[in-house]
C-alpha cells in the first residue's frame, strides 16, 4: 500500500474477491516506519506522527508490553529525526564539519514514550583556523 501509493487492498481467494482493507485498517508499527522512510514531505511526518497514539493505544490494549511500546516510540522517533536531517542535508547542502546527532535521555535510553522532552546534541568536528 504504501509502496503503490493506495489506501485500499483487495482481499481475493480463488478468483473471488471477499473484500478490502484499509490503510487504516493495516496500521502497524511496521508500516508506520516503513512509511515515515519512504516520505518526502515535512507535512506527512507530522501526520505519521499524529497517528502514534492510536497505535499506542491499539498495542497495549492487545495486552503488548508497555516496553516493547517504549521501544516502537523510540524506533519511530528515530527514523523521524534521521529523515529530518537528511532533508536538511539535501536542502542546504553538505555540512561545513563532520558531525553526530545524538539522542540522549529516555530517547537515547529506548525509554520514550508520547509526552517527551527532547534531550539531544550534536557532536561536530573541530575545524582549524578561519573555517570554524
Amino acid at each position: 500500500m504504501l509502496q503503490h501509493n493506495t489506501r485500499y487492498l483487495l482481499v481475493e481467494e480463488n478468483g473471488q474477491y471477499l473484500g478490502a482493507i484499509s490503510r487504516q485498517q493495516a496500521l502497524s508499527p511496521f508500516t508506520l516506519i516503513k512509511s515515515v522512510k519512504l516520505t518526502t514531505s515535512p507535512g506527512a511526518l507530522k501526520e505519521i506522527w499524529g497517528q502514534v497514539p492510536a497505535m499506542v493505544f491499539q498495542l497495549l490494549s492487545k495486552g503488548i508490553n508497555a516496553e516493547v511500546v517504549n521501544q516502537f516510540i523510540t524506533t519511530l522517533s528515530d527514523a523521524m529525526a534521521q529523515k529530518v536531517i537528511e532533508g536538511v542535508i539535501t536542502g542546504l547542502g553538505t555540512p561545513p564539519a563532520r558531525f553526530v546527532f545524538m539522542a540522549l535521555g529516555s530517547e537515547g535510553r529506548r525509554e520514550q514514550t508520547l509526552k517527551t522532552d527532547q534531550d539531544n546534541a550534536i557532536i561536530y568536528e573541530d575545524m582549524a583556523g578561519g573555517q570554524r
